[in-house]
Formats: C-alpha cells, structure tokens, sequence
C-alpha cells in the first residue's frame, strides 16, 4: 500500500512482466472497496486467464478463489491489486 503517484502500479507492472516465467498466472486486478467495480474487476481478471463467469449467482470473489486454489499449476500465481492507497483496503484484500 502506499499514497497515490508514487509508481507502485508501474513497480508492480514491471516485476509481472520481468516474472513471468517463474508464475503459472498473472492477475491484475484493477479496483479495490467492494461494490460493482471490484465484482467487475474480479470478472475481467478470471476471463484474462480463460475463465468465463456463466452463474453470475455466485459472488465473483468466490469464483476467483476456488481459481486460486486450483491444484492442477505446477508454479504459483502472482495476483496484483491496484489502488491500494490506504492500510485499511488491506483488510478487504485480506478478507
């Protein structure tokens, strides 16, 4: 986390790019605070990697972790969330 306009979008951009090869996935995600924007976010992160969301009963966030948790990935995922401005929007990418 950290104030706005200090590069940490463009650090993270970089080390995704430099990295690749040592992840099975990289996933930005682009908002952060619940709401519309964050289910939209998840949704576009999930169809990057060739995940297409048909039940839209079941809560994005909950879609995106049973991705995470697949078994079938011999390397991990690196997974970027943006516009995490405050200490406190850690609590909603923790939770």
């Amino acid at each position: 986390w950290g104030p706005s306009g200090n590069g940490k979008t463009d650090f993270a951009t970089y080390y995704g790019k430099r990295h690749q090869a040592d992840y099975a996935e990289t996933v930005f995600i682009s908002a952060i605070g619940g709401g519309a924007a964050f289910d939209q976010s998840l949704r576009d992160a999930l169809e990057e990697v060739g995940v297409t969301v048909k039940d839209v009963t079941i809560p994005p966030v909950r879609l995106f972790i049973n991705w995470l948790n697949r078994n079938d990935r011999d390397k991990p995922v690196l997974v970027v969330v943006d516009n995490v401005d405050e200490p406190a929007d850690l609590d909603l990418v923790k939770n």
